[in-house]
């Protein structure tokens, strides 16, 4: 085990022996809508309320970004949210640090041990394998997407993603919107159709996963210039994002939240390194300190919660991660 996994293990060691204890009470006592008879999560059913279809919060997560580039990047939309609003650059993703255990874990708010996916599939079009010791109606760990949409049913939920296995972690035909967008990080044409939706829809959560830096950290490396002229393009696309929030009307209501799945050393990843396992997480908007360190530790599964957070969701007992000290309300 690295330094980087004993440390944070320390710190979060009690945390996990009472999440511990509450999991076991959860399944022996099937609490909190999970069937005794058949191990399936049913969502509770909350008050129907129109002020949540005022809230909007936009996940953009950029696959392959580690914390490690801050310092050589050319990124300044990116590093307006992190003035204007909190950030880390010390979180860390879970082991192994690649892609599909850690955009699980994002999603999931919840480790590989529990949610089931621990590994990649063969390749980026087959369907990623999960033992997840919970399903819900769908067949799958509940997300922060199911989550929302089921318990705010007249909230807008899309999902936009380029890697094609990263649409699995959800299920079709319960989203709002749910595309695969092949060419997300090539060029302008591909990004309209997610910045015309945003402009016509006003969702209310909307994620967003590029596959860049990832790409061209496998291709050319990591810290290479390379690496960073596309991180820098990223960031023009952020910029393009930004605007059609404010084309829409939404923006004095939105929450900005940018981060990623692992960094990378050379060309690979899935070690235990700095390089490789810390990652940025950056929120921005209404309602969030402004100028503020998030304290630590804090972990990619920190993420769903937070989001659930601010829609006021009743999160399930075998979540794990917390939601983060960010809010000044």
């Amino acid at each position: 085990m690295g330094e980087i996994e004993k440390k944070h293990k320390k710190q979060k060691r009690a945390v996990y022996v009472c999440l511990a204890v509450i999991v076991l009470f959860f399944f022996s006592a099937c609490k909190s809508h999970l069937s005794n008879d058949t191990g399936v999560y049913h969502y509770p059913v909350l008050p129907l309320d129109e002020s949540f279809t005022k809230k909007h919060v936009f996940l953009i997560g950029l696959d392959g970004w580690g914390s490690y580039s801050f310092e050589k990047s050319d990124i300044p939309v990116i590093r307006s949210s992190m003035a204007a609003g909190s950030y880390t650059l010390d979180a860390l993703d879970v082991m192994p640090s690649i892609t599909v255990p850690n955009w699980a874990s994002m999603f999931m708010g919840a480790t590989p041990d529990i949610h089931g996916y621990k590994t990649n599939p063969p390749t980026n079009n087959d369907p990623p394998y999960a033992e997840s010791s919970v399903i819900d109606k769908y067949g799958l760990f509940p997300s922060i997407f199911t989550l929302l949409k089921e318990e705010r049913p007249n909230c807008t939920v899309a999902y936009f993603y380029e890697k094609p296995k990263l649409g699995y972690l959800c299920p079709d035909n319960v989203l709002d919107k749910k595309e695969h967008i092949p060419d997300l990080s090539g060029g302008a044409s591909a990004l309209l159709r997610i910045t015309s939706y945003i402009e016509a829809e006003k969702p209310n959560f909307t994620a967003i996963v590029f596959l860049e830096p990832d790409g061209i950290g496998h291709s050319v490396g990591h810290d290479t210039n390379e690496y960073y002229n596309q991180l820098k393009k990223l960031d023009e696309y952020v910029a393009q994002i930004i605007q059609s929030i404010q084309n829409a009307g939404i923006w004095n209501n939105t929450i900005l939240i940018f981060s990623s799945d692992h960094g990378g050393i050379g060309t690979s990843h899935g070690n235990d390194t700095a390089a490789e396992r810390k990652i940025p997480v950056i929120i921005a908007g209404k309602n969030i300190r402004p100028a503020y360190t998030i304290p630590g530790p804090v972990m990619v599964y920190d993420i769903a919660p937070t989001i659930a957070h601010i829609f006021e969701l009743e999160i399930p007992l075998f979540w794990q991660g917390s939601v983060l000290d960010v809010f000044t309300e």
